[in-house]
């Protein structure tokens, strides 16, 4: 009986000292899948949408002024699942989430100079 408590005990130290790699919300993946600026609301339509393909020059600057001239209340930056690593790194470079102009800056966050994956923006403005 006591080989088993041994057993168990040297079992238990060598799980916890193996290293595991970080886990998301998205599987295995430390980079960020999805980015979002402002706050969603289901009436807002799409003003914006605008697709990075994959093998496209990192950095992309997304410049938007709006015609209707209603205000920019939600950004999503969001990163299709390929079977590459890579997610994507943003900030508003100019403007802001509440007005009617932003422009963005859409980074590869893996460190390449290319984008490992699709990526899609989507600016929703507030009804008219």
């Amino acid at each position: 009986m006591a080989n088993y408590c041994v057993f168990g005990v040297a079992v238990l130290l060598l799980l916890a000292a193996i290293p595991f790699s970080r886990v998301d919300s998205y599987g295995l993946r430390a980079e960020p899948l999805l980015l979002e600026f402002g706050t969603f609301a289901a009436a807002d339509r799409t003003c914006l949408y605008r697709k990075i393909f994959k093998g496209q020059p990192s950095p992309v600057t997304i410049n938007f002024n709006n015609p209707s001239n209603t205000l920019i209340d939600y950004i999503k930056v969001e990163v299709s699942q390929g079977r590459r690593k890579g997610g994507v790194t943003g900030n508003i470079i100019r403007g802001a989430v509440g007005t009617v102009s932003v422009s963005l800056s859409v980074t590869e966050s893996s460190g390449k100079s290319t984008f490992q994956n699709d990526a899609q923006v989507t600016i929703l403005c507030a009804p008219n």
